[in-house]
């Protein structure tokens, strides 16, 4: 904090410095009117005689400056650390209050709290130099100032500030707002209450994106490449190996046979709205999701942690970081039952502001492009042979637009599982997307049987999957379903 303090301060003066010297030499058009006009008038001669008092409100505005910008560093270093954020609706300054966990939420658990004096109280414009008006005129007008999105930064020589109406008004001469200037506050707009309510609970960061959603008008955002840009978010959930049981899957909830770490993953732009799914599968090294953003995003499973422990790292463009990084907003529960989720994020600015560059750790040379759960799918575990006699397949449907199963997306999806007679895994296909009742878009999955499996979902929710493998039908008998899947186990000769 003491760094802090005293880089602020040199920082302070050197923009003084270069702020009186731009003013003095006129390089701007409004300074040279303003410095005609004080000569004109004789103003320039009347500065000799400064009173004590004007030297007290150089004193205060510096106190405003100072304590200003140590306040977010405060509200985010504090023992528990505060998200502020501004509520529009009511131009309130609030904390977004995160719970551990989605599922963690009680029944009198509030998404908005008070911050730690964020009150009239505390922020009264004398004992610290700051009121609640400043932080909230400030922001406010750094978000009008960049087209109603957050994310503005102050500019230098920057001479607008907000009215009584919380209108923008450029009063001609650099920082007369003081700390009210565009950009000096720089906290979120929220302009929905329910939107921010939705993101704290998701655990998005920070509650709401750079082009926040209206109560009054929905605001589209987009760019031309079809994603708002600013702050993107993944939702990871990683599913542990060998997590099955033989011969079926029954009471299982999260499935993994292989002998190796699954992903998915799912990217979101800056309105939280989806641009891709990596469907649930191994993450083989290293995995490069392709989306409607200018650069892919690559997870790997293997970096080792400081305990010798794997972790997940992520690349985009020239951003790295780990599972483990605050700056990154990461949060990612440990495993419980088989699986673990949480979620990140990361700057995604538009295709031209945003040119290709390197991140300060180089991305794996080769990895494998995301399925995303169209087209055909990998099969992983294939035995060079097996038991005949009774062979069972495993099916495990999930429902489509039921968003709890690892963000399944708008239609059906299969996995599939095979054991042979001896119960023991002989092949297995990835979660795999297929529209309902599309007899031609089957599932398939072989391994060293002589024929292959195949297999098409249900045309709605009381229609069982249909599989067939040569003559025989291996069509499962009806099944409820539960918390969005459902799993059959069906015996046949091989």
């Amino acid at each position: 904090m003491a760094w802090y303090a005293s880089s602020y301060f040199n920082s302070t003066l050197i923009g003084i410095q270069n702020q009186l010297t731009d003013i003095m030499w006129a390089n701007d058009t409004k300074n040279r009117d303003k410095i005609d006009q004080m000569m004109e008038s004789g103003g320039m001669f009347n500065m000799s005689g400064l009173t004590d008092s004007s030297w007290s409100d150089l004193q205060s505005d510096l106190k405003s400056l100072f304590w200003g910008s140590m306040l977010p560093e405060v509200w985010e270093s504090s023992e528990q650390p505060m998200h502020p954020f501004i509520l529009s609706a009511t131009y309130w300054l609030l904390n977004a209050n995160y719970p551990k966990c989605p599922s963690c939420i009680s029944a009198d658990w509030q998404p908005f709290t008070t911050l730690k004096g964020g009150n009239n109280e505390t922020l009264d414009g004398e004992r610290w130099g700051i009121s609640l008006e400043d932080i909230i005129a400030s922001s406010w007008s750094g978000f009008l100032k960049n087209g109603k999105r957050n994310g503005y930064s102050m500019q230098s020589g920057e001479s607008v500030v907000v009215d009584e109406d919380w209108n923008l008004q450029d009063y001609g001469w650099p920082m007369l707002g003081n700390i009210q200037t565009p950009g000096f506050f720089n906290f979120t707009i929220c302009l929905d209450p329910s939107e921010a309510k939705s993101n704290i609970m998701n655990l998005v960061h920070p509650p709401c994106g750079a082009q926040p959603k209206d109560v009054n008008d929905a605001p589209g955002g987009q760019n031309a490449a079809g994603y708002v840009p600013g702050w993107c978010t993944i939702h990871i959930t990683q599913f542990q190996p060998d997590q099955y049981k033989q011969g079926t899957h029954e009471d299982f909830e999260y499935i993994n046979p292989l002998n190796e770490y699954q992903l998915a993953v799912t990217v979101m732009g800056g309105d939280n709205t989806p641009l891709a799914y990596a469907t649930k599968q191994p993450v083989d090294g290293a995995l490069e999701i392709d989306s409607k953003l200018p650069h892919p995003l690559i997870v790997q499973d293997n970096y080792k942690g400081a305990d010798g422990k794997n972790m997940l790292s992520f690349w985009y463009n020239d951003q790295w970081w780990l599972e483990v990084d605050q700056q990154h907003h990461c949060n990612i529960g440990a495993f419980d039952n088989g699986k673990r989720e949480g979620a990140c994020g990361f700057t995604c600015n538009n295709p031209d502001q945003d040119p290709k560059k390197s991140p300060p750790r180089a991305p794996p040379s080769n990895p494998v492009k995301a399925f995303q759960g169209t087209g055909t799918p990998q099969s992983f575990g294939n035995a060079k042979d097996y038991k005949k006699g009774k062979c069972e397949l495993h099916i495990r449907q999930y429902q489509q637009n039921e968003m709890s199963n690892d963000l399944n997306a708008g239609t059906y999806a299969l996995e599939l599982t095979l054991y042979d007679d001896d119960a023991a895994l002989i092949a297995y296909t990835e979660k795999t997307n297929r529209a309902g009742g599309d007899a031609k878009n089957t599932v398939n999955i072989q391994g060293p049987l002589k024929w292959l499996v195949t297999c098409y979902s249900g045309k709605d929710d009381k229609t069982v999957p249909t599989c067939k493998y040569g003559a025989q039908d291996l069509t499962p008998g009806n099944k409820g379903w539960k918390n969005g899947l459902r799993d059959f186990g069906v015996k046949f000769n091989c």
